[in-house]
């Protein structure tokens, strides 16, 4: 995996590995456990703890202020909190509650959902931004509850004094972000959708109670106060709360309702019109119930302390969610109203909702605009009610715009908060995204509408597949594949013949030659559609580049937005007619597509003013309404032919019988294995040279004993190169196809280097057979690769591909003579990024080979001096393993390279000094040398007197204390500005650095000094007045 994911989930594991479990009794609350997560977050994230304040608040909140240079601005701030709830029923995990274990593509444990990935990205990302040398344009503040999973007085809610501490600062946010909405992922029919939470419903707990006298159970009488209390809650379930629609749902609705399917998004779409319509579908849907009433739910009841006894006094508990509009007193009053005599109602815990955020500020206009910049311009942005609770409403007096709002992206592999096995799911799969994309555009699956157009006099009807039905109104031609069945009968006496040579002309030619042919042709066949829309005449025409096998083999042509179309209608002189326009101007003397995808519909009749991007996904139904066509789903996953015509390859295991058809060779027969042959030449005929081998071909049926023959055909090399991974950890079992134990030990496989030409071959179809087998339960894992990565190519003068063809092939062979193949090897590294291309340049090779030259010369001059390590050289060593191994470990081999180069001068220099270099430093460097220069590594390594093979020496280790600097640089600031830079000790403490730099500028310290301020290893500055 990149190491920066790793670096993130590692975050996250730790984190989760520390049980912060919250309780409403401080006593019952292990302060232990926050106290591992506080030193855990300094060792993760140290330059937050080093360069911004903190301050402890409660018994352990956390609330960290990143100041900027514009005191006067507004701040923002970001909460998480760092509680989570109990693990209770541990038996019910599929893994350990605190294990943090990563496994089937997700992070599991309490927390990591709720809310520990949160904190632990906010953190991610400031330490990031501090790591470039980032000056915010406004303070900045994360603030980190420590109890927001219970209910709690304020003098002890994290949030509410944290709220108060800022209060007391004179401190108002611009705005703030907590957990809340997320991101959900688009499909193609669908933009992504974005949920911002701008209110939350406020939790309540209420109280039904009776007092009586109790007595002995033998004498209960009429009934018992536990037996009113149970009336009670019979009678709040049966008269919940009346209906109402706030404004901020209704905005939301109407937000959602393009993306829904029917009946709801009529109904959400006019809300106020549909209400009996909306009424009727929320009691049958749990969401929509919660979302347009205050909600009672019993979740507690308590009375008698023993079978036989009384109860005295009898009580239920409610969790009670109150919309805004209503009150504590509002909703008290109603639930008097409704209880039996005799039962009382109180809050034990009264909170009011806090209004609605606002949906047309400028904040939200500018958390909007960020959205489609981060998640793409079609997102949808929907404001959002949250029926969960959050500690973000404790901050309703410091700050008037607050976002429930994270950014995280949700998939369907996300769990629920405080459920069994909650989890977060992590992303396997660190391939290149342009390869990603290219295999799901392989298997495309799209969505549209297939359309009728009526032949114009005729019954028929030809029907088209597009995904952009929205563009109906422009289309203004149709072109058929020349196979379509309907393509001859639609010429006329005047176009027959030409249509008729057309149909030849392109018979004649492969589906990849039509494809690539830059010219379009085609021919008018003399007949009409009618464009079911709006009822316009549209000629239908044939064209080549048009295939039969794909969609229906016709298509409807909008020459104004695809480039093809508008090609194909210029050079025909057939008619362009613009229906989607920016900002609603149409186009004037169109000269090319207006290929964008979102826009204006105009030209469009009762669609006009409408936005493209909608329209896109409710026209299919539109069109089915109208009964024009239909909604359809597509794939274009493109057949490959898998049988080949030659002898190497997997055997294809059938046989084909005269009485049986095709029969599979049985499994007990298997594998089936190609025959031991001197020649395997083509036959001449055609077939596969297994066809002319009969002691192989010809055998019985398994099924009947009737003579049959094999199959001569052979799977493709991609078949076998699917699956041979598997194979290479345990190539001797001939029992399975790998042991559980070696696929453990070694798989899967950590990095897979390869060409991006391999995206839909190879890669895609050895994704297929991993998925398969772990089906089947022959592999635990369901991704063959964790990492995938692109090499470049070494190109010609000017980028161009090396070819026989062109004259530019480099010799290899030349190269290897006059400067030896590690020479050749260390420069194709050398030359730049292995991921990018890189333009061949001889000159540059020489500078490589002189470098390997000064190596083994540094050797030679050392490896009898007898040469005693310094400090230095034990330091330029440790430093030297460091660059190498990180560097190969983030796979940048050029700077690997460099590091050698850099290192073996600064050695050079040291061996000056002292007349030579120690043999541990240079025997350090010939194994890391040694998948660069194998041969050169192995002989250096022979040259300092070891006896056994460089390869099995393994790999040295660094250690930073060992690389430290005794003394370091650091600037010395009045008020910012440089004044002086000295060298202190590297473990100098504040008040030594301090001391240090003060007399270094004192003939410069005029005024008053007010703050001194020591960065430790990076700078002193000195306010002064």
């Amino acid at each position: 995996m990149d190491t920066k994911i790793e670096k993130y989930m590692a975050h996250l594991k730790g984190a989760v590995q520390i049980p912060t479990v919250s309780s409403v009794n401080d006593e019952h609350t292990d302060w232990a456990q926050f106290d591992r997560l506080h030193q855990y977050m300094q060792e993760a994230w140290p330059l937050i703890f080093e360069k911004l304040s903190l301050t402890r608040i409660g018994k352990a909140s956390l609330l960290i202020h990143w100041k900027s240079d514009y005191p006067k601005k507004e701040p923002v701030l970001f909460m998480a909190h760092q509680d989570v709830v109990p693990a209770i029923h541990e038996e019910q995990w599929s893994h350990p509650p605190f294990g943090g274990v990563v496994e089937e593509g997700c992070l599991w444990g309490r927390g990591a959902e709720d809310c520990k990935s949160l904190l632990t990205a906010e953190m991610d990302a400031v330490e990031e931004l501090l790591e470039e040398g980032f000056a915010p344009d406004f303070d900045i503040y994360l603030s980190f509850g420590h109890n927001e999973e219970v209910q709690c007085t304020p003098d002890k809610k994290g949030s509410l004094l944290t709220a108060a501490y800022l209060k007391e600062q004179g401190v108002h946010l611009a705005c703030l972000f907590d957990e809340g909405g997320n991101v959900e992922e688009g499909n193609g029919e669908k933009p992504p959708l974005a949920l911002v939470g701008m209110a939350e419903k406020a939790p309540n707990e209420f109280v039904l109670y009776k007092d009586g006298s109790g007595g002995h159970a033998s004498k209960p009488g009429r009934g018992t106060v536990l037996g009113d209390v149970a009336r009670a809650m019979a009678a709040v379930e049966a008269h919940p709360m009346p209906y109402r629609l706030t404004p901020l749902v209704k905005a939301h609705l109407k937000a959602v309702a393009p993306l829904q399917e029917e009946p709801l998004k009529s109904i959400a779409s006019h809300p106020k019109k549909n209400w009996k319509k909306l009424v009727k579908l929320a009691k049958h849907d749990r969401i929509m119930d919660a979302l347009l009433h205050t909600t009672f739910a019993v979740t507690m009841a308590e009375g008698s302390s023993q079978a036989n006894v009384l109860p005295s006094h009898a009580e239920a508990t409610m969790s009670v969610r109150i919309l805004q509009g209503d009150t504590v007193d509002s909703v008290k009053k109603y639930l008097e109203s409704i209880m039996p005599a005799g039962v009382k109602v109180k809050a034990s815990f009264a909170e009011n909702p806090k209004p609605a955020g606002d949906v047309k500020g400028d904040m939200f206009k500018l958390l909007s605009d960020t959205i489609h910049e981060v998640y793409g311009k079609d997102t949808v942005i929907a404001p959002n009610l949250m029926l969960g609770a959050t500690d973000s409403r404790n901050y309703a007096e410091v700050c008037d715009n607050i976002y429930r709002f994270t950014g995280r992206v949700k998939t369907g592999s996300w769990g629920e908060a405080h459920q069994v096995d909650e989890k977060m799911p992590v992303d396997k799969l660190d391939w290149p995204e342009k390869v990603k994309k290219m295999q799901a555009d392989w298997i495309g699956k799209s969505y549209g509408a297939e359309v009728d157009f009526p032949v114009e006099g005729r019954d028929e009807k030809i029907t088209v597949y597009t995904t952009r039905p929205d563009t109906l109104y422009g289309a203004t031609f149709m072109v058929l594949a020349p196979e379509h069945e309907l393509a001859k009968s639609l010429a006329n006496d005047e176009t027959r013949e030409a249509v008729e040579q057309y149909i030849y002309d392109a018979s004649m030619k492969s589906n990849v030659d039509r494809m690539q042919d830059k010219e379009k042709t085609g021919v008018f066949t003399g007949s009409y559609a009618i464009n079911p829309i709006n009822g316009a005449k549209v000629p239908i025409w044939l064209s080549d580049y048009v295939l039969a096998d794909y969609g229906t083999g016709a298509i409807m042509c909008v020459p104004a937005h695809d480039d093809r179309d508008f090609e194909f209608a210029t050079k025909f002189n057939i008619p362009i007619i613009q229906v989607i326009a920016k900002d609603g101007k149409e186009i004037e003397n169109m000269t090319e597509a207006y290929t964008d995808a979102v826009g204006t519909m105009i030209n469009s009749g009762e669609w006009n003013g409408q936005e493209s991007s909608v329209l896109k996904k409710e026209a299919p139904h539109i069109i089915e309404e109208r009964g024009i066509g239909r909604a359809t789903v597509n794939f274009k996953l493109r057949d490959w032919v898998f049988s080949r015509q030659r002898y190497w390859g997997e055997p294809i295991p059938i046989v084909h019988c005269p009485k049986c058809g095709n029969v599979p060779v049985p499994e007990e027969e298997l594998p089936l294995r190609l025959p031991e042959v001197e020649s395997y030449e083509p036959t001449g005929t055609g077939e596969s040279p297994l066809a002319a081998i009969d002691e192989w071909v010809n055998c019985k049926c398994p099924q009947c004993g009737a003579d049959a023959k094999r199959e001569t055909n052979t799977m493709p090399q991609w078949a076998g190169s699917s699956w041979y991974f598997l194979r290479y950890v345990d190539n001797h079992n001939d029992k399975e196809l790998v042991s559980r134990e070696k696929a453990d030990e070694m798989l899967p496989v950590d990095m897979y280097i390869g060409g991006v030409e391999h995206a839909v071959l190879h890669l895609l179809y050895s994704r297929f057979y991993t998925k398969f087998l772990y089906d089947i339960g022959v592999v635990d894992f369901d991704e063959p690769f964790h990492k995938l990565f692109n090499q470049g190519m070494i190109t010609g003068k000017n980028g161009i591909k090396m070819s026989k063809s062109k004259g530019n092939v480099v010799s290899p062979d030349d190269l290897v003579r006059d400067y030896g193949c590690d020479s050749l090897r260390m420069y194709e590294l050398f030359v730049g990024p292995p991921e990018l291309d890189a333009e061949w340049d001889d000159r540059g090779i020489d500078g490589v080979n002189r470098f390997l030259k000064r190596v083994w010369n540094l050797v030679m001059d050392s490896k009898d001096a007898d040469i005693t390590a310094t400090k230095e050289m034990i330091k330029e060593r440790h430093k030297l393993v460091y660059d190498v191994t990180t560097r190969l470990e983030s796979f940048s081999l050029n700077t690997v390279i460099s590091a050698f180069m850099e290192h073996n001068n600064k050695l050079l220099e040291i061996a000056k000094k002292e007349g030579g270099i120690d043999k541990e430093t240079l025997s350090t460097m010939a194994v890391l040398l040694s998948p660069f220069a194998p041969h050169v590594a192995e002989e250096l390594w022979e040259e300092l007197g070891h006896t056994e093979s460089v390869f099995k020496a393994g790999w040295p280790k660094y250690d930073e204390n060992a690389m430290k600097d005794d003394e370091i640089k650091v600037p010395v600031q009045i008020n910012g500005k440089t004044k002086a830079v000295i060298e202190i000790s590297a473990d100098a403490s504040k008040e030594e650095a301090l001391a240090a730099g003060k007399e270094a500028i004192a003939d410069k310290l005029t005024g008053n000094v007010i703050k001194e301020i020591y960065v430790p290893k990076k700078i002193i500055n000195i306010v002064m007045k």
